[in-house]
Parts: C-alpha cells; structure tokens; sequence
C-alpha cells in the first residue's frame, strides 16, 4: 500500500533545521501515525515507537528515504536554501503489515 503524505506550509515554518523528530517531513508524517509512533528522518525514515517491526523483531520500522525527501531535508538544513523550500508531497510504498503497525486507521 502507498502512504501519502502532504509537506505544508506551516510544517515548513514549524520546522526545525537538522532536527530529525522536528523537521517538517517528519512533522508532516506524524499527522498520519498512530499515537505514539513519531517519523524520524535521516539516511532513512525510521518510525520511532513501534511495538516490533513486523519484518524481523526490531524496535523501530526503517524505510528507504525517496529521493524528493532527501533532497528537501538538505535545502532545508542549509541557511542559504531554506527560504526557498515550498510544500510537497511525496508518497512511500509499505508492506500491508508495516503500514497496520504505523498508521491511523483512516489512512490504510
């Protein structure tokens, strides 16, 4: 299944430079995680607070990051660029089983 998920305006003004549990994509993200399950966005976006992950036992859930993440997490952790970052969207593919663990259930 796809999660999507919106990067708005006031994630970007709520938003705090190289700070990966406060930066707007991971702001974005938590509106659509179950209560105390928070994103954290680094190499990868690893999902903080799950009981296991369901693939191999861990603690914590870790998805590749896409491309246009990256790309904004960078802009917006540079003084010279980040006044320049706009809202997107962007989407991630989850296993059924991962998505269940993570999201409200308004979003599966």
């Amino acid at each position: 299944m796809r999660a999507y998920v919106s990067v708005k305006k006031k994630d970007i003004t709520d938003g705090e430079p190289e700070d990966s549990t406060g930066c707007p994509v991971a702001l974005a993200f938590n509106r659509l995680l179950k209560t105390g399950i928070r994103a954290e966005i680094g190499e990868c976006i690893t999902f903080l607070g799950t009981e296991k992950n369901p693939w191999n036992g861990d603690e914590n859930i870790e998805i590749p990051i896409p491309v246009s993440v990256d790309t904004f997490a960078a802009n917006f952790d540079d003084d010279d660029t980040r006044r320049d970052c706009e809202p997107f969207d962007f989407s991630l593919q989850l296993h059924h089983e991962v998505a269940a663990a993570i999201l409200k259930p308004k979003y599966l």
